[in-house]
């Protein structure tokens, strides 16, 4: 019942948090997203652009390159999926916060956090002030992405090192590969 109980308040501190952010997906263009969609369209324009962002810059030039595979993979499915649109890039960002709201919700529950504790922590950091630039940006989805792994890497450090510290030093460092 208690894990019922964490699983419920995750999926609802998510929607909550979903439903907050939610009028970021009417947002169009700004800032840097120039740079990283609207220019560059020759790069989000093929499934085989995924891999090939492994490869390249997310922006380059004037003697700075800003290397972020795993951001424009994600711009390159975005793409494929829903088309050039800002809002689904928007839609995007929104949805992955939500979900790293709830899988911070679940992960400090099974670090033993309290119930009230894990959801409290959970909707303080899904609504806090300073998460807008991360979650209404196009840009910042570099930011969303990096929690799922980061999370990871201290479930793993914890759950995985007793028994097999190898294992859990090669998968840590996996999943570091991944930010």
């Amino acid at each position: 019942a208690g894990g019922l109980r964490t699983l419920l308040v995750a999926l609802l501190a998510s929607l909550l948090t979903i439903a907050v952010y939610w009028p970021a997906t009417h947002g169009g263009y700004v800032w840097d997203d120039g740079g990283l969609v609207v220019k560059p369209r020759d790069t989000l324009d093929e499934w085989r652009d995924v891999p090939a962002a492994f490869g390249r810059a997310a922006i380059a030039g004037e003697g700075v390159a800003y290397y972020r595979p795993i951001m424009v993979a994600s711009f390159v499915v975005d793409a494929q999926l829903f088309g050039l649109a800002p809002q689904s890039f928007h839609r995007t960002n929104v949805l992955l916060h939500g979900a790293n709201v709830g899988l911070l919700v679940l992960t400090l529950a099974a670090f033993g956090c309290g119930f009230w504790t894990a959801a409290i922590a959970g909707l303080a950091f899904g609504l806090h002030p300073l998460q807008p630039q991360a979650v209404a940006l196009i840009l910042g989805r570099n930011d969303v992405l990096l929690i799922p792994p980061i999370l990871a890497m201290l479930v793993l450090d914890e759950r995985v090192r007793r028994s097999r510290p190898r294992l859990a030093d090669v998968l840590v460092a996996a999943c570091f590969a991944l930010t």
